[in-house]
């Protein structure tokens, strides 16, 4: 008897489940990956047919680290296809990303600039509770640097030629130039492409409707 209830119990569950599902449309979330990053975040997720639901993720980092920074925002868009219902289980996605940095790095160098670029992703939703959702994702594709200006944290290590500056006394390189505590700003347009991971994450979702 106690297994037919628990037989009975179960059935009821993976028969509500897909209409739980079913009936979230529009949520909005965050990545805690993200915030462990020090970059504030947050996603719009809407559904747009049994099968289909788009999301929008955005992310600023404003913070400094002493005198180098790692400002930057984006935006990342992406189309998610369910093979059973939107937002519970596997998923497939379709996403592309933009996004402008100032000063982005903490090594040696940091770079001035915008990237674009698409790709595929992978994830599993987790549905907590009627309102809730988790999430994990992973994404790859392509993107493109395109770097304004690269800054120098070292002078000595300029690559543009043999630099001997000091903290008092600065050196113009290229049109566009500014000077910068500890370095050289260089504004020779250094662009890179890059393939690989370009989204990661454990998102929490809270659904409005």
């Amino acid at each position: 008897m106690k297994k037919l209830k628990l037989t009975v119990f179960l059935s009821a569950l993976l028969m509500l489940a897909p209409l739980t599902s079913n009936a979230q449309w529009l949520g909005v979330g965050t990545n805690v990956l993200g915030w462990a990053a020090a970059t504030p975040n947050l996603g719009l997720d809407i559904g747009l047919s049994r099968h289909l639901a788009l999301t929008v993720d955005g992310a600023i980092n404003p913070f400094n680290f002493g005198e180098k920074k790692t400002n930057f925002w984006a935006v990342q868009p992406e189309l998610r296809i369910y093979p059973r219902y939107r937002f519970a289980g596997h998923y497939i996605g379709i996403e592309g990303h933009y996004g402008e940095y100032h000063d982005f790095g903490l090594k040696q160098y940091a770079y001035r600039g915008n990237l674009y670029g698409a790709g595929l992703s992978y994830g599993y939703s987790w549905m907590l509770s009627k309102s809730w959702n988790l999430e994990g994702f992973v994404g790859f594709g392509y993107t493109y640097l395109n770097d304004s200006k690269v800054i120098c944290y070292d002078p000595k290590d300029e690559p543009y030629g043999d630099s001997q500056v000091s903290d008092e006394f600065r050196v113009w390189m290229n049109e566009g130039t500014k000077l910068v505590r500890n370095g050289i700003m260089i504004g020779d347009g250094l662009n890179r492409q890059n393939i690989g991971l370009t989204r990661i994450g454990l998102k929490f979702t809270y659904f409005l409707f």
